[in-house]
């Protein structure tokens, strides 16, 4: 995702010698132009920098046809462009290259993401598999940045992936992040997420061991449907809202323990999931129960 900065209309006083400017990277977070007199001046006379905008930050600089160009004779108006990126890539401690989208340069977040809008996502990439370790800060270009985000359809289809460990620098699983994840049979949810989006977990049928952090407030419509070969469950204390299908269609699903602050639970929550027998709840106050929760089960 590149930005364009372009500096024109230089004022070159009249000399009889040409004028040199000399880019250099060394400051990855502005990079300079320097302009010297000549080629082996060691003062600078004008310094041109290239700052960062919004979320991204600088690459590199170009002269329109050569990148990092050493130095490029000027002798009319000319145009000089600093590069900048907003994502960039990293391989994680357990081998895989993951994608990672700047999301502020004052606190220096990032969220992963999948290389491709459409499915299939990761054409023309590596796609993750085996046992995953996502890192909780990453470093690029002499700056480090924390993982907080685990941005929509990151993983989605990366049916090679066996299981993932997310750090607890997340604080939010955003929609469809796992999806269609069929071979993922181990997923344990730090207590820094607060949210796990919708569909986030949707037909990930190979998932036999679920853990839920004891920070998350809400869990979205679908997010563990069709995890077929899940079997219990365990809601913790902090969550409030089970949204409808959650948990829909989790044919081997046998009990679920309900924690003290769910107050609402809703439509077909918990339905087609026709071997649930026990549910256990610590509500103080019964939940608001909406229909169809159990269609098929109890």
């Amino acid at each position: 995702r590149p930005q364009w900065s372009y500096f024109n209309n230089f004022e070159i006083d009249e000399q009889d010698f040409p004028i040199f400017y000399q880019f250099t990277s060394g400051d990855y977070n502005r990079g300079r132009v320097v302009e010297l007199q000549y080629p082996t001046c060691e003062t600078p006379v004008a310094v041109i920098l290239a700052m960062p905008s919004g979320s991204n930050i600088f690459d590199h600089w170009s002269n329109g046809s050569t990148r990092n160009p050493d130095t490029v004779l000027i002798t009319n108006d000319t145009g000089i462009y600093a590069i900048f990126i907003d994502t960039f890539s990293t391989v994680a401690p357990s081998g895989q290259t993951l994608l990672y989208h700047i999301t502020s340069t004052e606190d220096n977040t990032v969220e992963t993401i999948c290389p491709n809008s459409s499915n299939p996502y990761w054409t023309g990439y590596s796609q993750p598999s085996g046992s995953l370790t996502i890192p909780s800060t990453v470093t690029y270009r002499g700056t480090t940045y924390t993982v907080t985000t685990i941005s929509q359809r990151t993983f989605s289809y990366c049916s090679g992936l066996t299981n993932v460990e997310i750090p607890n620098t997340v604080d939010t699983i955003e929609p469809h992040a796992f999806s269609y994840c069929s071979s993922l049979s181990r997923v344990s949810i730090p207590n820094s997420v607060t949210h796990i989006g919708y569909y986030a977990f949707y037909n990930c049928s190979g998932l036999t061991s679920l853990t839920i952090g004891n920070s998350v407030i809400s869990i979205g419509y679908y997010a563990f449907s069709h995890c077929s070969n899940l079997s219990s469950v365990i809601i913790p204390n902090s969550v409030t809202s089970i949204a409808s299908h959650s948990f829909s269609d989790c044919s081997r699903l046998t009990n679920v323990t309900l924690g003290s602050s769910v107050t609402s639970i809703g439509d077909y929550a918990f339905s087609n999931c026709r071997m649930l027998s026990l549910i256990t709840s610590y509500a103080v106050i019964a939940p608001t129960l909406s229909n169809g929760i159990f269609t098929f089960g109890i």
